[in-house]
């Protein structure tokens, strides 16, 4: 025999399991949060930004990377950091 109630119980109990009866949403400050945050951050974020920049020390040291054209800026948020494009940014890779 199937232990548990019906499919309604079930949803109750998976909800209550996450929420513990108060709104712990995350605040939306950030656009793009690739890892998670709070307590929901992903445990393996370490690893894989050591991957991103193996895989970055592994095209700098085998390709020369040129710019064909620099890009126009978007100079609206002069001052902000660093200035975004404002099209695409095409690159070449010869290998070396």
């Amino acid at each position: 025999a199937a232990e548990g109630g019906g499919q309604a119980e079930q949803k109750v109990r998976l909800k209550s399991r996450f929420s513990k009866g108060e709104n712990k949403s995350i605040p939306r400050t950030v656009a793009f949060m690739p890892f998670g945050g709070g307590v929901s951050m992903c445990p393996g974020r370490n690893m894989a930004m050591n991957e991103i920049k193996l895989l970055q020390i592994l095209i700098l040291t085998a390709y020369d990377v040129d710019i064909d054209a620099p890009p126009k800026l978007d100079l609206s948020r002069a001052g902000f950091g660093i200035l975004s494009p404002m099209g695409d940014c095409h690159v070449r890779f010869t290998k070396l």
